[in-house]
């Protein structure tokens, strides 16, 4: 196989129970025209030989036509990156946060860092549990709504992405969106330990409803795939065509999250938290595979035209949805430089075909 994209991009693309797939190969022959005597010969062996040919690109590319492994774990991914932007490490602030983020989340079948160097040409081989998504920057603005309680901290967040072809790889373009309305409360309030640099910051827990979108298209080469056509005495002429597929890979997932937090503040410097919780989930993701692709007639076309064909594939899998109850554990260190924070998060997941990572880094500004 050629591949006009690296193997870091394929990566991103493995960036649920999924319903059958989907597949169909369409033929358009060429044409051939001309005032030999074997012209018409020569176009039935042409038409004759299209079963053939459409076996050969089937062979060529069948093995992407059912992939629901591959649709889970990017639905599963996609929710995981629902929580880039977290505000787990800033809930302390007096009135407002102003949080800028970026993250990644990837879901994998194996935590074997050897294995996952494999994962490109594992994944041109068949169907695996393996995605991954993408929220390159993400807004969160924090406020404390004391007219409800003042142990409440709530919080909005967006995040944009619009990623041309060109800038990751040639032929690869990257869409992504996130938004989410999210509440925290101080079930416990932060407390002094005996070691005096030490502070225990309480126990928080948190809810809200978070939506992220992904659309991932890229570009794949493949070998050509050729058939000989011959017929009453003509020359031998070599059908051939050489797929260009254009994936789409797009997921989508509401998340419903619940969670506790607790954690350890060293000099009002270094902030630690740990947690856990588990998210109820809900989404989709489909993978679409198309061709548009000429079939040419290559030979000696001295005594004819050749009108070239066209080779056109219309495959891909449907999922319906990430895991819909994903247990999880959280984690994050803090650094405190008065009014600026810069916070590191970390989550994992415990899903069913395997497990998925988020990890991030915010910046933000309290007051």
């Amino acid at each position: 196989m050629k591949k006009r994209v690296s193997c870091g991009v394929l990566a991103l693309m493995l960036m649920t129970a999924a319903v059958p797939a989907w597949s169909q190969v369409t033929i358009v022959a060429p044409r051939v025209i001309g005032t030999a005597p074997w012209i018409d010969a020569l176009q039935a062996d042409i038409d004759a030989a299209i079963a053939d040919f459409e076996q050969d690109i089937d062979a060529e590319i069948g093995q992407y036509y059912d992939l629901p492994l591959l649709a889970q774990g990017l639905s599963d991914a996609g929710a995981t990156a629902t929580h880039i932007g977290t505000q787990r490490s800033f809930i302390d602030y007096q009135r407002f946060a102003v949080v800028i983020g970026a993250g990644v989340a990837a879901s994998l079948y194996t935590t074997d860092p050897a294995i996952i160097r494999e994962i490109t040409d594992q994944v041109e081989e068949g169907d695996l549990y393996a995605g991954a998504a993408l929220q390159p920057i993400v807004a969160s603005f924090g406020f404390r709504p004391r007219f409800i309680s003042d142990r409440l901290y709530a919080n909005v967040k967006i995040g944009y992405a619009d990623v041309a072809d060109g800038v990751i790889a040639d032929g690869v373009t990257y869409n992504a969106l996130s938004v989410g309305l999210l509440a925290n409360y101080r079930l416990i309030e932060s407390r002094a330990t005996r070691v005096g640099f030490l502070r225990w910051r309480g126990l928080s827990v948190g809810t809200g409803v978070m939506y992220q979108r992904n659309e991932l298209s890229l570009d794949l080469d493949f070998d050509q795939v050729t058939e000989t056509v011959q017929g009453g005495g003509s020359p031998e002429f070599e059908m051939t065509v050489e797929p260009v597929i254009t994936a789409r890979i797009t997921s989508d997932a509401i998340v419903v999250p619940l969670e506790a937090t607790t954690g350890l503040r060293l000099l009002w410097l270094l902030d630690v938290n740990v947690g856990g919780g588990v998210d109820l989930s809900f989404g989709n993701s489909e993978i679409t595979l198309g061709i548009e692709s000429p079939v040419t007639l290559d030979g000696d076309t001295t005594d004819v035209e050749v009108i070239p064909g066209s080779a056109s594939v219309d495959a891909g899998t449907k999922g319906d949805g990430p895991e819909l109850v994903r247990p999880r554990l959280t984690a994050g260190l803090g650094l405190n430089l008065g009014p600026v924070k810069i916070d590191f998060p970390l989550m994992y997941y415990f899903d069913k075909e395997g497990n998925s990572l988020m990890a991030g880094v915010n910046v933000g500004l309290v007051f």
